[in-house]
């Protein structure tokens, strides 16, 4: 459970800083400084895939503040589908 909770913290605390800089600084900037740490991070080895890996995480934290839930019913459709498979067995 420790673990989970951990999990759940670092993923609130990426959510709250995303946030911060976005409502602090010009996209533009926010976009280049999360393609320079993907980088130095080795999360990313060009920077032109850097750049559109910090594209997809913006546009992914726009979707959850406008209400997206995909992991949250990916969650829910696989334990449906395993109850299933196990109904089945």
């Amino acid at each position: 459970m420790l673990n989970s909770i951990n999990i759940v913290w670092a993923a609130g605390n990426e959510g709250y800083h995303i946030e911060r800089a976005l409502r602090d600084y010009p996209e533009q900037q926010v976009l280049a400084a999360l393609a320079d740490q993907l980088v130095q991070a080795g999360m990313a080895e060009k920077y032109t895939d850097a750049m559109r890996r910090s594209v997809e995480i913006v546009d992914y934290h726009r979707n959850v503040q406008n209400g997206a839930t995909v992991c949250k019913a990916a969650h829910a459709q696989l334990k449906q589908q395993a109850a299933a498979n196990w109904v089945l067995a």
